[in-house]
């Protein structure tokens, strides 16, 4: 069932043979969930972030290190990704960086859907959209111009999510 549901996700038998499947395994006794369901755990994440199948392990390495890493479990990290997933994508987000986010929400005791919410909301308020927002945003030094801010990169594009973090906490230093 496992290997099926990998299959299924795009994962080449090569790729399962070669490590994926082993993984999906590990990860499985990671989360004390089925093969399958930590199969298809994996394979969503790798289909949403364009994961190739010889990466299949080490995105299972990933979700296997948040539930190794919280208190969290296998199912919060598919139901925090669920709910952030396609919002950290659309801004620019690699995989890593987003379950680095989960696992950080996960130590501070912020799981599941909840997660998932607080980083889509975070990722969608980048970006000011009222009158209020942009106010704040140049009180704290985050715009560059009337368009852009300090989140985006010269061509638009957000920055990493370490980037930003790192950005927001020199921003909010002292306030």
């Amino acid at each position: 069932e496992g290997m099926r549901e990998l299959v299924k996700g795009g994962v080449a038998m090569a790729d399962i043979l070669g490590g994926a499947g082993k993984a999906a395994l590990d990860l499985a006794a990671a989360g004390g969930i089925s093969v399958a369901d930590a199969a298809a755990i994996a394979a969503n994440a790798m289909a949403l972030f364009g994961i190739e199948g010889k990466d299949a392990a080490h995105a299972m390495d990933m979700i296997a290190g948040f539930a190794n890493a919280t208190t969290g479990s296998v199912n919060d990290f598919k139901f925090a990704l669920a709910s952030s997933g396609a919002a950290a994508k659309l801004a620019g987000q690699s995989f890593d960086d987003t379950a680095v986010a989960i696992a950080l929400m996960g130590k501070a005791g912020i799981l599941g859907s909840d997660a998932g919410t607080s980083l889509k909301t975070m990722l969608l308020n980048l970006q000011p959209t009222t009158k209020t927002q942009v106010e704040a945003f140049k009180e704290l030094g985050l715009m560059t111009d009337e368009v852009s801010n300090a989140f985006l990169d010269s061509e638009g594009n957000f920055k990493s999510l370490g980037e930003i973090s790192g950005i927001l906490n020199a921003a909010l230093e002292g306030t």
